[in-house]
């Protein structure tokens, strides 16, 4: 299995100050962000989000609330993503749309230490890039 992160450039020039170590065995495609979620279309992904566990509820109304992204980060990091159901992370995916999870890409690949981080940072490239194809058909 090939191991791969679709990065914007910016992303691409954090990873690239990363030790060798964790960015070997990784392969690099380029990523650009040209559809994106309106401010409205995420409220009406917040408003139609039906979240079974009250953490994910938490969240996805954090970053609804937020006033920066710090704001959402001091919730973020204490927020244990393997604890909830597949169902549950994906609609929070989609309520947080792709501008928010790059902001977390660039956080998190700013403070990747070893090669489970890039792990978990590829397969939020991943969601992301899905999300990203939706929009450009939706908007096509």
């Amino acid at each position: 299995m090939e191991n791969n992160l679709s990065l914007t450039a910016s992303e691409r020039k954090t990873f690239a100050s990363l030790p060798v170590a964790i960015r070997e065995g990784w392969t690099v495609n380029d990523f650009s962000i040209t559809h994106t979620e309106s401010p409205e279309e995420l409220y009406l992904r917040y408003r139609m989000a039906r979240f079974e566990d009250p953490a994910y509820a938490a969240l996805a109304a954090s970053v609804h609330n937020a006033k920066s992204p710090d704001d959402f980060l001091r919730v973020a990091e204490k927020f244990q993503f393997h604890e909830g159901a597949i169902d549950q992370l994906s609609e929070l995916f989609f309520v947080l749309g792709t501008n928010v999870l790059s902001g977390i890409v660039a956080y998190l690949l700013k403070n990747a230490k070893d090669d489970e981080d890039i792990e978990g940072i590829a397969a939020l490239t991943t969601v992301r890039r899905f999300l990203h194809e939706s929009n450009a058909e939706f908007v096509s």
